[in-house]
């Protein structure tokens, strides 16, 4: 997979979308300096946010492109204690494959930049259990994905797209989509349950009751149209999650196997 990424300190699909941010700005995240020009005082705040490694600065024609080559990209769906985590990392293992959880990519954002505006605004975007604007997120997945190119034969994408305007912005930024994605349909009083668990130890922000109810309403409203997207396009692979780890693993291997996906595992199909 070929992924034309426009860099100009943000990751863009076209140079109308990169004008229109240029006109509109940040507003939200990061303060105007009126003592400075507009185009230079935009150049540097969308350059300071941006985490795409930068080949040239050219200003005035705004925008550099790169050209990465993908590995066969697999999105791994499903709701907040669906165990889409626990099982990307065993299968990823077990097909020498790569895999990018996306909540972790955004979490790691906000802590290495907890001190700029940026790093603040997605701190209070994850701990209320929003979804962070799709441009955001493409560019760290962009970035880290690029990374493991002719490293490795696949990447598991854990936890993307979350909205359909995130799935429609990959497509268009990386000129093609998933291979097929899975989903792990899960009931909710096993996520709950799974997660207040989980909250006893892991001292995340928003493994707590209030903030799992907002993610699973979140999911609920948004996620599930890209589920149901996947599906008419008969590219979802629907896998019950309330079953044990175990049993989870040995449906989602046998999945991939009836694709073509196998390393050094016995499965029967």
């Amino acid at each position: 997979m070929f992924v034309n990424v426009a860099l100009f300190g943000q990751c863009v699909e076209n140079r109308s979308t990169f004008e229109n941010r240029i006109t509109r700005g940040p507003a939200r995240a990061l303060p105007r300096n009126s003592a400075q020009s507009r185009g230079r005082d935009h150049a540097r705040r969308w350059r300071a946010c941006s985490t795409l490694h930068w080949t040239q600065r050219l200003p005035d024609r705004g925008v550099v492109s790169a050209r990465y080559t993908l590995p066969t990209l697999v999105f791994v769906l499903g709701g907040p204690g669906s165990g889409k985590g626990t099982q990307c990392r065993r299968l990823a293992e077990e097909l020498n494959w790569a895999t990018v959880c996306v909540g972790q990519l955004l979490r790691e954002e906000a802590t290495l930049r907890r001190k700029e505006p940026r790093g603040a605004y997605l701190e209070h975007l994850l701990s209320r259990g929003e979804i962070v604007p799709g441009h955001i997120t493409i560019e760290l997945l962009l970035d880290r994905c690029a990374a493991f190119s002719g490293k490795s034969g696949g990447i598991l994408v854990d936890g993307f797209p979350r909205a359909l305007e995130q799935a429609e912005a990959f497509e268009r930024a990386a000129g093609a989509s998933c291979a097929f994605a899975v989903f792990f349909a899960c009931s909710e009083d096993v996520m709950i349950s799974r997660l207040l668990e989980r909250g006893r130890t892991s001292n995340r922000t928003d493994d707590n009751l209030e903030t799992i109810q907002r993610r699973l309403i979140t999911f609920r409203h948004t996620s599930m149209p890209v589920i149901e997207k996947y599906r008419q396009l008969g590219k979802l692979v629907e896998i019950n999650a309330d079953a044990d780890v175990d049993s989870v693993a040995a449906a989602v291997r046998r999945e991939f196997a009836i694709r073509g996906f196998t390393r050094n595992v016995n499965v029967e199909i």
